[in-house]
């Protein structure tokens, strides 16, 4: 298979979108994916990161590309993980306590930050609704953050995201607690419950 060849899938296997280091992986040099992305009019959607003008721009994957020690939190967790309907207005990301952030709120990303013993906490993956895998918290640790961040997040979104929970065949209570324990909202998270279960 000729490097173009892989290049082809590549740009497949991504759902339209071309990763150097992916080409890399596969021996291809930089100069060879930068060539191929201007023969076949590919867009630089961040550094050594291309997209088909084809293919469905996904902001989310193109975050987590530039930005890979985000993990989206809050309203765009809920988002990706199902659990709300509405894309969320603002993106949402949790950082650790002492990287930097700057150009991420340039960029318009509401951005929160966690101590790095809390940060790994129900850390997982998901999938953007264009099928591109990014960093995100579970749906316990995601619940978690809303209750503390509550003063600034929606509260509909808020009682809306606990009633589905409740409901959910799916749900780790005592993981909920647990998770509510290391974030001091135990307490808090106890009321709601008490009302929704």
């Amino acid at each position: 298979m000729t490097q173009r060849e892989q290049l082809d899938r590549l740009v497949d296997e991504g759902n339209g979108y071309l990763s150097c280091k992916e080409a890399a992986d596969r021996g291809i040099s930089p100069q060879v994916v930068s060539l191929y992305a201007h023969e076949k009019g590919l867009v630089r959607e961040a550094r050594g990161l291309y997209r088909d003008p084809g293919a469905w721009e996904d902001p989310l994957y193109t975050f987590q590309f530039r930005y890979p020690k985000l993990v989206f939190s809050h309203e765009t967790a809920l988002f990706l993980l199902g659990l709300s309907e509405r894309e969320p207005v603002a993106v949402s990301a949790t950082l650790a306590t002492g990287t930097g952030s700057a150009a991420l709120a340039h960029d318009g990303v509401r951005v929160y930050k966690v101590r790095s013993g809390l940060f790994e906490l129900g850390l997982g993956a998901a999938e953007t609704p264009f099928g591109h895998p990014v960093r995100c918290y579970s749906r316990e640790r995601t619940l978690v953050d809303l209750l503390r961040s509550r003063t600034t997040v929606d509260q509909q979104e808020l009682l809306a995201a606990l009633k589905g929970y409740a409901r959910s065949r799916r749900r780790d209570t005592p993981l909920l607690m647990r998770y509510a324990r290391a974030f001091s909202v135990d307490r808090l998270l106890a009321t709601y419950l008490e009302v929704l279960l």
